[in-house]
């Protein structure tokens, strides 16, 4: 995708998108919607230091910690997580990690998977 690098805004919901790894060199995304798919891993998100708003909501998640190692993630930047499968529980790892955005100001939706 090296035709794209300057790219900033991206929606691509429900879609049946499965791999997110395609956008881990467009580095310049700061708006990022893609809820409502079939995605379980979010690791190329880590890279995306730019983003300001993203959501993953509705998907097959089950660990965050890429965006908890996206350093650019942080105070007043939007994430939507909700409906996917986390561990909630006050103790589990991505109760963990929510934690953790939370103490850096991220604007943060986490909803239980219905």
């Amino acid at each position: 995708m090296q035709y794209l690098t300057n790219l900033s805004a991206l929606f691509v919901g429900g879609n049946q998108i499965t791999d997110l790894n395609p956008l881990a060199s467009l580095t310049q995304i700061t708006h990022l919607d893609c809820s409502s798919n079939q995605i379980a891993d979010i690791s190329a998100l880590e890279a995306l230091t730019n983003l300001q708003w993203m959501s993953v909501s509705n998907n097959f998640v089950e660990d965050i910690l890429p965006l908890v190692n996206n350093t650019g993630i942080d105070s007043g930047d939007y994430v939507d997580i909700s409906y996917n499968f986390l561990d909630l529980t006050p103790e589990g790892t991505d109760m963990t990690n929510i934690t953790i955005l939370l103490n850096r100001g991220v604007d943060l939706a986490y909803e239980p998977q219905k």
